[in-house]
């Protein structure tokens, strides 16, 4: 299991105020709350969870590919392969 590294201290937020000021009632038009907050740390640490299970994936996907390409490569250079009569196609379109 992945562990996840926090990054924000959520002890640390305080609630503010954001968005365009409503003049007409003198208040904010959205009011963020410790709650928000919170929420939004744990979405944030959810998705950097989330990125570093999909970059040790990638890194596993091209190890893999690698190691693929390299055992073709072995195949193609092989005596076997090169200029074997049974192996040469006779048809072009295959």
């Amino acid at each position: 299991m992945l562990s996840t590294v926090s990054l924000i201290d959520p002890t640390t937020l305080n609630p503010s105020f954001s968005g365009p000021e409503n003049a007409r009632i003198g208040r904010p038009a959205v009011i963020v709350t410790r709650a928000d907050q919170q929420l939004a740390v744990e979405q944030f640490q959810a998705l950097l969870t989330s990125a570093k299970a999909y970059r040790l994936q990638m890194l596993a996907l091209s190890k893999a590919a690698a190691s693929f390409g390299y055992a073709l490569e072995k195949i193609a250079h092989s005596k076997v392969s090169v200029m074997d009569p049974s192996n040469v196609c006779k048809d072009p379109l295959l």
